[in-house]
């Protein structure tokens, strides 16, 4: 993907032209957004090459990626005044996950007692050379599905717990780095505000 520009005065303004990643020429009085090209020529009045400005897509990446961080240490530095607001947000937003987790642990012990109770049934009736009812059989595969069933539903909600507290721990040191530097968010807002 080749992209060019180049700047010209014309009776006082500037124009400028320059390629985009799709081969179409532009013309125009402003240099073109970065995600537009990747290089750009000024010109001096004789339509020469005076200056050269190559920005490479790691660049520009990389420019991104630092807009990003910064836009994210603004919002953890207006959302919270220190490091135990940040625990205590933690632990709000894991307590209905932490709720759903403790029912679902009740409701897998439930099942086990069904199913214990109904295995006691039906070893009595093979120790008694009865038949077991079909519907004691079939009961027995139900619980040991809902069992399952149970099992990955807490393995699921135990990786939505994980994954919270990996979220607010990493929001937390980020945290505490920003406060160990100095960092206020008007510092980062005013970095970003001077920031090309």
């Amino acid at each position: 993907m080749l992209c060019f520009s180049a700047g010209v005065q014309a009776e006082g303004k500037r124009i400028v032209k320059w390629v985009d990643k799709h081969g179409v020429t532009h013309y125009g009085d402003q240099v073109p957004l970065p995600d537009s090209t990747n290089k750009t020529s000024e010109l001096n009045k004789s339509g020469m090459a005076v200056k050269r400005v190559e920005q490479t897509a790691t660049q520009h990446e990389a420019e991104k990626v630092s807009s990003e961080q910064n836009r994210r240490d603004s919002a953890l530095l207006a959302s919270y005044n220190s490091a135990e607001e940040i625990d205590i947000a933690c632990d709000r937003n894991t307590r209905i996950d932490k709720s759903a987790l403790e029912s679902l642990g009740q409701k897998r012990t439930n099942l086990k007692d069904q199913q214990q109770k109904n295995a006691t049934k039906m070893a009595d009736l093979t120790k008694r050379k009865r038949p077991i009812p079909p519907q004691l059989v079939e009961d027995n595969q139900k619980y040991q599905t809902d069992i399952a069933d149970t099992d990955k539903l807490i393995v699921t909600k135990q990786h939505d717990i994980d994954n919270i507290r990996k979220r607010y721990d990493n929001d937390k040191q980020r945290y505490l780095e920003l406060k160990a530097q100095g960092y206020t968010l008007s510092n980062i807002r005013n970095a970003a505000k001077a920031a090309p």
